[in-house]
């Protein structure tokens, strides 16, 4: 299996969540490391993830419990593919800049 990447961006996210939403730390990474590491490939009713139509950059989304959702890209040749986390977004923000991706 693969790993999962958090570029600065998407790493600083963290560091900026506060309050109850603090909390969400360890369900982002648990949610990321099982969906996007160990069913990148394979269909999960538990994650909720997609490409996002229209990406130029080959962007994906996953959706964590329709408070954030992670968006990322595979990189990496077979059979050494993995989840590259570009950004952290609230669902709200997200659906606000899918077009722009």
């Amino acid at each position: 299996m693969g790993h999962v990447e958090y570029t600065h961006t998407a790493e600083k996210f963290f560091g900026e969540l506060r309050g109850d939403n603090a909390k969400y730390i360890k369900k982002i990474l648990d949610k990321a490391d099982y969906c996007l590491d160990k069913h990148l490939f394979d269909y999960d009713p538990r994650c909720n993830q997609k490409a996002i139509r229209g990406s130029k950059a080959g962007a994906h989304r996953l959706h964590i419990e329709r408070k954030f959702t992670l968006i990322y890209t595979i990189v990496g040749e077979k059979p050494d593919r993995y989840a590259k986390v570009h950004e952290i977004l609230t669902y709200e923000k997200a659906h606000q800049i899918y077009g722009q991706l």
